[in-house]
């Protein structure tokens, strides 16, 4: 079984247009809301959308840091025995799920190929190029378009990370993120100068996922307005 797992905290719309993408695929999923709204833990019920509640213990901390603890969170309490990670302001081309799981095996971690709205710099394999950068905005039938013209069945090694996949043993034996980014002095040691992101961190320097190759399919495509919920 795979369980999408996804992630709100403030904005109805944007819980919204994740779940319409989440709605379209057949599999079970996780809507993990982090230190909720009231508005948002009255629509989860009330759409009877599945979900936990994570009230993290230290909700004046930094919010990235407070992200990789209920992504943590939502990989220990997810049924399936794989985990496909999601953001909030992502968008799916057609069959992208089914190209990611595809290039899942024992010895890696597969991407999908971002198509980023130009908010902020585009890393690695990433496209930026703008279908909306609000949920309102989002031009579905363009992107749709563009995704299945640039779409190879190809991967590369390396690029971003997420949506991902992930077998849950895995991620359960391999402790998940850390605490946040890394910086000279550690796990969120602000005023240090900084190493390199939590993400990075867990793909490249976790002892369980360093002995896997990091990809990204290059036919799994997969829209990213980018910073999201921050802008709301």
């Amino acid at each position: 079984m795979i369980t999408v797992i996804g992630m709100i905290y403030k904005s109805c719309d944007y819980l919204d247009f994740m779940m319409r993408g989440i709605q379209k695929l057949d599999t079970d999923y996780l809507i993990v809301a982090n230190d909720p709204t009231d508005a948002i833990v009255d629509k989860l019920k009330v759409d009877g959308i599945k979900h936990i509640v994570y009230r993290d213990s230290h909700p004046s901390d930094y919010y990235m840091n407070r992200i990789y603890r209920a992504w943590n969170v939502g990989g220990r309490v997810a049924e399936g025995d794989v985990l496909v990670f999601i953001n909030s302001d992502m968008a799916f081309s057609p069959e992208w799920l089914t190209r990611l799981i595809l290039r899942l095996e024992v010895d890696n971690i597969p991407c999908s190929r971002l198509v980023e709205s130009g908010k902020l710099l585009s890393g690695k394999y990433a496209i930026s190029k703008d279908f909306g950068r609000s949920p309102k905005e989002f031009n579905e039938q363009a992107f749709t378009q563009f995704a299945e013209k640039i779409s190879v069945s190809q991967v590369h090694s390396g690029g971003l990370f997420m949506p991902y996949a992930i077998f849950r043993e895995d991620f359960v034996r391999s402790g998940g993120y850390p605490e946040g980014n890394i910086y000279e002095g550690g796990v969120g040691a602000f005023g240090t100068e900084f190493v390199h992101s939590g993400d990075e961190h867990f793909f490249y320097h976790n002892p369980t996922m360093r002995q896997k190759r990091h990809i990204t399919v290059f036919d799994s495509v997969v829209y990213h307005i980018q910073e999201g919920e921050l802008d709301v």
